[in-house]
């Protein structure tokens, strides 16, 4: 269909030829006496009945013919002139185009393989080439150069991208599609969509990351804009001549063609999907590109660590912060605790309390020996003071894949309208953000902490009658060694405690035990701290692992169970 199409165009142009033939050896008479440029040349393009079109460039030019010419071809005068002033000329089968010897554009064009022949031949076969201007390609004929006038140069690129166009839907055509599926088996196909707090976030799977690679942009948008490319004739292009004579060109290269070989060429379109239901990515393409397809899929389908991410949120009265053993760097007081290993790479300060992030005072790292020896303090010590550990979850998370841990507690204000009544949430707790990235050799793993903790509490203070939550922030990066622990403090806020005093055995008498016992509330000044301890256990659990799990659940205080959250499910 693209050699009809072609023919159909060349039909068209014999006018063009014939014209071109008659003008050049067309003979005319010409006697210029000190005449302008313009008017020499728009006299010459009347005697050879052409288009004569010149350039602001000869217009601006001083310079005046003098010059008589009896019963001479045009062709010849047209040399003459435009060797002794300097000047170009190129015909393009309508026009004749008249421009300064500065004007002239020197190019390079890249063709789709081995495109330099074809290029050649379009050119002849349309009546563009013109010897005069050399065109010269590389060995491979991939690369053409050429130094032309400007209107020669816009033909040579405009057919350029034409025998690109062909070549590159031949070279589609030729090849056979087939349909492959790739089952995966550790990463996801699909992009997931997870909602936390009113907010949606998509997690791409490898389906998206791969259209991305292959197209540079959304699929549905690639396949439309080639649909709306399809749509347009192929092979259109101006070529100099007049709106009607590009409209009737357009025409007839319609009719020749067979629109239904462009609509089988969509069938053409590389596709890459995703199975939700098997977990697969299923793709459309060559055998040969199926082939990087699926080493491509098959270095993103590999099993990754699994990483335990437990956190204990701390509450500790200011007073008792010695006695846990804990002590920031810098505030003047021995350390009871000492440091680990850690590295602090980024960090934020809190809007609230004390916070001194550039000389650590808020961040340090603790061994497990340590950890045992501070939450043992914090059990002595747990008892009217307000010291006590809020909660203790853990989930299990994938290296680089974020992990969030929730200790919200929510209520709801009810606001009234004209006609309803809406219940707001109110939310107060903490929310833990950590990504974990694994570090290091094999034999000595370290772990990236990427650390957000949101921490809001409420306060007596109301807003039309909403109380008001007073919140704050803490970011911050660290690397520490496997099963060593982060604790990251900052949050200082004011709470009321009840101090009780009672006679032994007759306070706790019901009814009449409130006559032997005494309360006292006070106002102390709490500091929240959180204990992050990251832990590899491998890149898939087994069943020793399990119980592994299932024994470290228990409280270090012999408390309550812990939450403990398992790819998203919470273990009872």
């Amino acid at each position: 269909m693209r050699k009809l199409a072609i023919v159909a165009a060349f039909l068209l142009m014999g006018s063009g030829a014939i014209a071109q033939e008659s003008w050049e050896y067309r003979r005319a008479s010409h006697i210029a006496m000190g005449e302008t440029m313009t008017s020499f040349f728009s006299d010459l393009g009347s005697s050879a009945d052409v288009l004569m079109q010149i350039s602001d460039a000869v217009k601006a030019r001083r310079d005046v013919v003098t010059a008589t010419y009896t019963d001479k071809k045009i062709i010849d005068i047209m040399n003459d002139i435009t060797g002794a002033y300097g000047l170009l000329w190129y015909w393009d089968g309508q026009t004749i185009y008249v421009y300064d010897a500065s004007e002239l554009q020197e190019r390079k064009v890249e063709l789709y393989d081995n495109g330099a022949d074809k290029l050649l031949a379009n050119l002849k076969q349309y009546g563009f080439y013109d010897g005069r201007y050399n065109i010269r390609s590389n060995i491979n004929g991939d690369v053409v150069f050429f130094a032309a006038p400007p209107r020669y140069a816009q033909l040579i690129t405009q057919v350029s991208e034409e025998v690109n166009r062909g070549l590159a839907q031949s070279d589609v055509t030729d090849k056979k599609f087939r349909f492959k599926s790739f089952p995966l088996k550790y990463a996801t196909a699909y992009d997931r969509e997870v909602v936390y707090n009113g907010r949606t976030q998509v997690i791409e799977g490898v389906a998206t990351l791969l259209n991305r690679v292959v197209y540079g942009q959304n699929q549905q948008e690639t396949i439309a804009q080639m649909r709306r490319n399809t749509d347009a004739t192929p092979g259109a292009m101006s070529y100099g001549r007049s709106e009607t004579e590009q409209q009737n060109l357009v025409g007839q290269v319609v009719r020749l063609d067979d629109r239904n070989a462009y609509a089988n060429d969509l069938k053409k379109i590389p596709s890459i999907t995703a199975d939700k239901h098997t977990n697969s990515i299923v793709v459309y393409d060559t055998l040969e590109n199926i082939n990087l397809y699926e080493e491509f899929i098959r270095d993103f389908d590999k099993p990754t660590e699994q990483i335990e991410i437990s956190v204990s949120i701390i509450d500790v009265q200011s007073d008792d912060m010695n006695e846990i053993g804990v002590s920031w760097a810098g505030n003047g007081t021995d350390f009871d605790v000492g440091f680990g290993s850690a590295t602090a790479l980024e960090q934020t300060n809190s809007s609230l309390g004390y916070v001194g992030f550039g000389n650590y005072q808020n961040t340090t790292t603790l061994m497990a020996s340590q950890v045992k020896t501070m939450m043992g303090n914090i059990k002595l010590i747990n008892q009217n003071n307000g010291t006590k550990v809020l909660s203790k979850p853990a989930v299990v998370t994938q290296d680089n894949v974020e992990a969030i841990i929730d200790h919200i507690s929510t209520f709801y204000v009810r606001l009234e309208g004209q006609e309803e009544v809406e219940l707001v949430p109110i939310r107060s707790g903490s929310v833990l953000r950590v990504i974990p990235r694994l570090l290091g050799e094999e034999a000595t793993p370290e772990i990236k902490l990427e650390v957000s903790i949101e921490d809001g509490t409420t306060n007596e203070n109301t807003v039309d009658d909403i109380p008001v939550v007073s919140s704050s922030t803490i970011k911050t990066q660290a690397v520490v060694n496997n099963g060593e622990s982060l604790l990251v403090g900052g949050f200082y806020y004011d709470s009321e405690l009840d101090d009780v005093t009672k006679v032994p055995v007759l306070g706790d008498v019901p009814v009449v035990g409130s006559l032997f016992r005494h309360t006292k509330t006070r106002k102390v000044q709490l500091s929240r701290l959180f204990l992050i301890t990251p832990k590899i256990i491998g890149k898939k659990l087994d069943s020793m692992q399990k119980l592994s799990i299932a024994d470290n659940i228990e409280d270090v205080t012999r408390g309550n169970k812990r939450d403990y959250l398992f790819n998203g499910m919470i273990m009872d």
